[in-house]
Parts: structure tokens; sequence; C-alpha cells
């Protein structure tokens, strides 16, 4: 079964390399790029995309390996690529789209690439805004890369009821994988609807959440506060030990609307191009959808 259509919300995918990354698109304006928290995908900015469609074209897209984007490493489980990796392949994924000035937004794992990209390349990038920015101590940091376990399917569906079991602990505390009463997150728990979507996101990517750790554990070696004080771009940011600490939609579009000045209107989506020697994956619009 499918998620009913948003109206305006498209899908595409865009060829990057030798390699397919799956985004989503609304809105009219100066292009934002969206990215999500991990391990989940573009659809979870759907929310903030028809919130955000008014003012600006929303672009975002699935990190490598999340969604439906493939993945930066074709070797095995326990291949980490390097955060800066991630980061290259966004913004080689936005000159792909032909975008030569956005503004960005990222939540969670998501937030530390729009900022290392803002650091990186502020001509391109001329406004962020992140939402429960992670910053650990290094007490927490240590030892964490191991508390991350593999996602190993079993024969008798145990790993089903483990992946339940962390989609509910990622609401109860923050980080997840550091289960004390300090840690613990004061807010109600997501409906079993949300939790199920949640579910069917993680097991229905490119690769069925087999690598859903590796862009966690990567993010974990940025240090954020390092780049902070160095960023040249206007900055809206909550972030700490308490990743729950979040912005609202209003204001990340009040404050970006604000600070994006002389940015055009991207270009059209392009077709994907396709890849020698690989199945390629392309959406087809039709009328009604």
């Amino acid at each position: 079964m499918t998620d009913a259509a948003i109206p305006g919300l498209t899908r595409h995918f865009c060829t990057v390399g030798q390699r397919q990354v799956h985004y989503r698109r609304m809105g009219n304006g100066p292009a934002l790029i969206a990215l999500h928290r991990l391990p989940r995908s573009s659809k979870d900015m759907a929310s903030f995309m028809q919130a955000a469609a008014e003012k600006f074209t929303v672009i975002a897209p699935d990190i490598a390996g999340y969604g439906n984007s493939w993945p930066l490493t074709q070797n095995t489980e326990n291949d980490i690529p390097a955060f800066e990796s991630y980061a290259d392949d966004i913004d080689q994924f936005v000159t792909a789209l032909g975008v030569k000035r956005a503004a960005l937004y990222g939540e969670g794992e998501g937030a530390a690439l729009a900022l290392y990209l803002s650091h990186q390349n502020p001509t391109r990038y001329g406004c962020v805004a992140l939402s429960e920015l992670m910053i650990l101590s290094e007490a927490d940091l240590k030892g964490a890369r191991d508390a991350i376990p593999l996602f190993e399917p079993k024969w008798d569906g145990s790993h089903f009821a483990w992946l339940w079991a962390y989609l509910r602990e990622e609401n109860c505390f923050s980080p997840w994988w550091i289960k004390r009463a300090d840690t613990r997150i004061n807010q109600d728990m997501p409906s079993a609807d949300v939790l199920h979507n949640r579910f069917i996101e993680f097991v229905s990517g490119r690769d069925q959440g087999r690598s859903y750790h590796q862009g966690i554990i990567s993010a974990l070696e940025f240090k954020p506060a390092a780049y902070i004080s160095k960023l040249t771009v206007p900055i809206l940011q909550t972030g700490s030990s308490a990743r729950h600490e979040h912005l609202s939609q209003a204001q990340v579009i009040e404050f970006l609307a604000a600070n994006i000045n002389r940015a055009e209107v991207p270009p059209p989506a392009p077709r994907a191009k396709p890849i020698f020697n690989a199945l390629c994956d392309d959406f087809v619009s039709m009328p009604g959808g």
C-alpha cells in the first residue's frame, strides 16, 4: 500500500557519478535543501516541505544509503564512509540539479551535514538552520560506535522485534543508545501509526536497513562546535546533548526567508541519466500523479 499523494510534491532521481540520489521536491521560490535525520529518509521532511513550499522550492534528498538513494560504498556492512563523503555527495547532488545558491535546513545528523556544507561553501549556501544538532560529550562519544548494532534479518523474524523497540527508544532516550535516567526525553510517545510508518520506511529502503548504522557512526566523528564558531553565513541553531531541542517550522521558514537574499528559482528537475551496466530508476509524471 502506498501513501496518499501530497498535491504539489513530486519525487525524482538524480544521477551523481555512478550512483542515483532519490529526492522529493515541492514549491516555488529560492532553493532550500532540507536534510533529514538518520536513519530516516526525505519522507520524514514532507510536513516541513508543505509548510515551506509557499516561499521556497524545497528539495529534500535521501542521504546516501537511506531511503531510495544508493549507498556510498558497495562493500561490506562494516565499511563506514567518512562524514565528509556524505557531505560531498549532497554538494555534488546540488550541482547536478543546477542550483547555484540555496538555503540549508537539517535535523539531527542532517543538521551536522548542513553545518559542514555551509562552512565549506558559504557562497552557495547563504544561510542555514540546524534543528537538534547533536553535541555530545567525549564521555558519551566513547563507546558509542560499539553500542550501535547491525540490523541483521533473522529467519524467525526476531529482527522486527528489535526494530520496533529501537523505534520506540529513539523517542525515549537522547541519544537513543545511551539509556540512563538523565538521557530520558520528556515527551509523549508517537502514535502506533507513526511508529509503523517509520518501521516500513526503515525496511523498504534500497538495502532494507542493513546499512542504517553507517551514516550514524560517521556523524559521530564530526565535531560541530569547531565549525559553528567559524561560520560566515547567518545561522539559526538548537542543539546540545538533548537531541529533542528542536526548532519550529515557522521559526526555520521565517529565518531562512529573511536571510537567503538574492537566490534564483532553481531550474526544473532534470531527468535521471542512465548508468552503464546498472539498473536505474526514474519517475514519470502522469495525469493525477
